[in-house]
């Protein structure tokens, strides 16, 4: 067996007494063999302007996407404006038809309606006493019949709508189109004192809808007495003042 070589055993301890982190690490279990030296890390290969312009690369691809994500902020508030502009036309034009639609009905139901229209031409005094009698006529001018409700009338000192009538005829009946229909109402025995007498019709149409034609008229005293119909007074249609209604 050869001896070691003098040279290399001075070399080896040289070695290890010169780098003391290369000395066999001791035995963790107690079994005499000794664990393998520690690797030591690589040094870094780039300098601190590699790392500067990673992080400026990084920085700008941030900036980029903030700038795609407020566009696409603005175009989806641009879109939502313009999502509840068309909802509101939407609603507008809906409004719009149903609109026409309801005055188209309304035009309809008043060209086609009943209208009841009043004339009072004489009076009539009665053979029993002072009072003299009114008949008001009344006729349909419209397209289709009509049920007439009440008759309400009064004397007038002007021709004014009263607080309340306390004259009139309630009994109900139909009048079709064209037709007339001659109502009897209370009696008056002071032309003088009261020379108007007003009132107004209430009747219902085909349509179910309640209506109203007011009248008035002023009384004169007839100076040509006709003896064979007792006709003592004239009736003509009177000037309404401002507070009194139009027909409905």
């Amino acid at each position: 067996m050869a001896s070691p070589n003098p040279i290399d055993q001075r070399h080896a301890t040289t070695t290890a007494a010169d780098n003391p982190s290369q000395k066999p690490a001791p035995s963790l279990d107690g079994s005499g063999v000794t664990a393998p030296p520690a690797k030591s890390l690589p040094e870094p290969t780039h300098d601190n302007t590699y790392y500067a312009r990673e992080d400026l690369e990084a920085q700008q691809s941030m900036a980029s996407w903030t700038k795609i994500m407020g566009l696409a902020a603005v175009l989806g508030i641009i879109l939502s404006v313009v999502g509840v502009w068309l909802i509101w036309q939407t609603f507008a034009e809906t409004r719009r038809a149903a609109n026409a639609s309801q005055n188209a009905l309304i035009s309809f139901r008043e060209a086609e309606r009943g209208q009841i229209v009043v004339n009072l031409k004489t009076g009539e005094k009665s053979t029993t006493s002072n009072l003299i009698h009114f008949s008001p006529v009344l006729k349909n001018i419209g397209r289709s019949p009509v049920k007439v409700l009440r008759v309400r009338s009064q004397s007038l000192t002007e021709p004014r709508l009263p607080e309340k009538f306390s004259g009139g005829n309630f009994s109900e009946f139909y009048l079709d189109a064209g037709s007339i229909h001659t109502v009897r109402i209370n009696g008056y025995d002071n032309t003088k004192r009261y020379p108007y007498i007003g009132g107004y019709v209430v009747y219902r149409c085909r349509f179910g809808l309640e209506h109203r034609t007011y009248y008035c008229f002023e009384i004169t005293t007839n100076s040509h007495l006709n003896t064979e119909n007792y006709n003592t007074h004239w009736a003509r249609p009177a000037q309404y003042e401002r507070d009194w209604p139009q027909d409905t």
